[in-house]
């Protein structure tokens, strides 16, 4: 006879089957090494990384190629380098001393290592600091011209009225006072004031009232209008105070207060003549003539 299961010992002998199973599996499985494992899908998954990593080195290369390539055509070659500069509308300022600026400017570079000889590189602003440090200028308007490799630069320069001498040097002023030339040797057709003290300028100044040069300015009209048969004339700077001097070539000096009328003196001066000098000769033979004070005139 044989012994009869129930069905708790049915259940038993399931569970212990399926427990040795799964040992065996995992004990089978926990002696298989690695190189025992399939490796066509290693092998395939590390080909395609190199091939990666190769292409991405070719591109990074090819990058830092072209950007090299674009700096050195921009910033480095002839193509964009300024060789021709155009300076227009100076009138007593030279060309060439113009360029002489922008070329020396050229040989210089931009944070050590961009040439300003490039136009994309010139410093416009650099230029012009130097140029108002130099001249006269009320403006200066700079464009860069790429296709034609040019530089336009056009001036508004300030004008000059007189001749400041000092020595021998010839200071071409405006009403301001301010220098524009300066030169060795004057002109007869502006006003010429000759400085008798000390040295009046200041950098590209001369420190002289500005009432003094209309005064001047509008005293030399009116000679020219009519002399007055005062004969050529020069003008004397000498330090006084509302004094202006006029020096007769073939006569006295002549003082004028600048505070009073130009006409009033000058009448003076004529009403003197016709009555205590007929005779020019005489006129001529003094040392001075004095119309500063009121109705009062002072010679000798």
């Amino acid at each position: 006879m044989y012994p009869v299961r129930s069905k708790f010992s049915d259940q038993k002998f399931r569970e212990k089957t399926t427990f040795r199973n799964k040992s065996a599996f995992i004990f089978k499985n926990r002696g298989t090494s690695q190189s025992d494992r399939p490796k066509n899908k290693i092998r395939s998954f590390a080909g395609r990384n190199t091939s990666k990593l190769i292409a991405q080195k070719i591109l990074f290369i090819s990058f830092f190629v072209a950007l090299g390539a674009l700096i050195w055509i921009f910033f480095y070659s002839d193509i964009f380098k300024i060789k021709i500069i155009d300076v227009s509308q100076n009138i007593n300022i030279s060309t060439e001393d113009v360029r002489g600026i922008v070329e020396d400017q050229m040989q210089d570079y931009k944070y050590l290592v961009l040439p300003q000889a490039n136009l994309f590189v010139f410093d416009t602003a650099e230029f012009k600091e130097k140029a108002f440090e130099k001249y006269q200028l009320y403006s200066i308007d700079i464009k860069k011209n790429i296709f034609s490799q040019r530089v336009v630069i056009k001036l508004a320069e300030k004008d000059y009225n007189y001749i400041w001498r000092e020595g021998n040097d010839f200071y071409y002023i405006n009403n301001l006072g301010e220098i524009i030339l300066t030169k060795t040797t004057g002109d007869n057709n502006l006003i010429t004031i000759d400085n008798t003290t000390s040295s009046l300028r200041e950098n590209k100044l001369i420190k002289i009232d500005q009432k003094y040069l209309s005064y001047i300015k509008e005293l030399d009209a009116v000679l020219r209008k009519n002399n007055h048969n005062l004969g050529d004339r020069q003008f004397i700077y000498d330090g006084a105070i509302s004094g202006l001097k006029i020096q007769l070539i073939n006569g006295p000096q002549l003082f004028f207060n600048i505070d009073r009328s130009i006409d009033e003196q000058l009448n003076k001066l004529d009403n003197l003549r016709r009555v205590e000098f007929r005779d020019g000769t005489k006129l001529n033979n003094l040392n001075y003539i004095d119309l500063r004070f009121g109705d009062k005139i002072f010679y000798r």
